[in-house]
């Protein structure tokens, strides 16, 4: 199964566009691979729309690697997708016009509702990519993080690691004789 872009850990200022394609893309059964196809386009480029960044080589860092070879820093430079690329991937994944005239994009917005007028189509149904939607979305996705990690480990473990926090918490409380 094809993994699914994620936008990065860093803290980045990623386009409205791409958040809420990305969203619409979590909530949807596509691939990468099948929404390159159905759009036309590459699919190196539907990453980059999904996700609002590329990764882009730098200027050298002065250090070799092992085979002697300079090694370049490694960067993430902010992409906003086009309107061109920007349609038929939000058309593809039920994103609607006015969904995108909330995060500014109305030129694209008018381009998306040209393309469901020529082909008959009713707009799509309306998405759950508002604000607290996403942040109910953020919330339910860290606790299936938290119950997947604990469920890693035993219940023995889990609770030595309490009794360590509870003796290193102790031993570093202002109350505790030095």
């Amino acid at each position: 199964m094809a993994r699914r872009p994620s936008p990065p850990k860093t803290e980045l200022d990623l386009p409205a566009a791409s958040l809420l394609l990305h969203s619409a893309y979590k909530r949807s059964s596509w691939t990468v691979a099948e929404l390159s196809k159905a759009t036309g386009i590459g699919a190196g480029t539907v990453t980059i729309t999904l996700n609002g960044f590329r990764h882009v080589t730098g200027e050298p860092t002065g250090e070799l690697d092992e085979h002697g070879k300079p090694i370049k820093e490694k960067l993430i430079r902010v992409v906003d997708p086009t309107d061109r690329v920007l349609v038929p991937i939000a058309r593809e994944l039920s994103v609607t016009p006015a969904q995108l005239i909330e995060i500014g994009r109305t030129r694209a917005a008018e381009m998306l509702r040209k393309q469901l007028e020529e082909t008959g189509v009713d707009a799509p149904p309306p998405s759950l990519a508002s604000e607290e939607a996403l942040a109910a979305a953020s919330a339910a996705g860290r606790q299936t993080l938290i119950v997947d990690v604990l469920a890693a480990f035993s219940d023995r473990e889990l609770q030595g690691e309490l009794v360590r926090r509870e003796r290193l918490q102790a031993t570093n409380s202002p109350d505790s004789p030095s």
